[in-house]
């Protein structure tokens, strides 16, 4: 098993240079799945203002706050693990930051049912997009006997 300066990704060795190395990626890693938290509660707590505004049912409503994401996060979950095991975690990630981003901002300029539901969908495909890479680059990053530290603080 590699050592605390080392990590193992993809059959390479790529040597840290130093703890603090990983315990950095893990604060990253925290900080945007922190991000993607208060997206989804956000929405919850403007439901009554976005539901005035926009004239949305209590079904569009229903759909924006939980069908839509939860099915796109489910849909998008298995292919976004196949893609943490084929190539560069990181890559996974910062394409999952880029996605949940995009819809973000697509979401604050939505003006309607529909390209509301389509960027709630966006999102949840980018948050679902993080933890299978997260969670195998946090495997690869710790020594084996702070994995779980690592995980629970994630």
């Amino acid at each position: 098993m590699a050592d605390e300066g080392a990590a193992v990704q993809g059959g390479a060795q790529r040597v840290w240079r130093g703890i603090e190395s990983h315990w950095w990626a893990l604060a990253v890693l925290f900080l945007y799945y922190s991000f993607t938290y208060v997206d989804r509660s956000l929405a919850s707590v403007l439901v009554p203002e976005i539901k005035r505004t926009i004239h949305l049912s209590d079904t569009a409503v229903g759909m924006i706050l939980g069908a839509i994401p939860t099915g796109a996060f489910a849909l998008a979950s298995l292919p976004a693990g196949l893609a943490a095991d084929r190539w560069p975690r990181k890559w996974i990630i910062g394409a999952g930051v880029a996605l949940f981003s995009v819809a973000t901002v697509l979401l604050g300029l939505s003006d309607g049912a529909r390209e509301i539901m389509a960027a709630r969908a966006l999102g949840a495909v980018g948050e679902a997009a993080i933890l299978p890479a997260a969670y195998s680059f946090l495997a690869d990053s710790f020594p084996r006997r702070r994995v779980g530290t690592a995980i629970a603080f994630f």
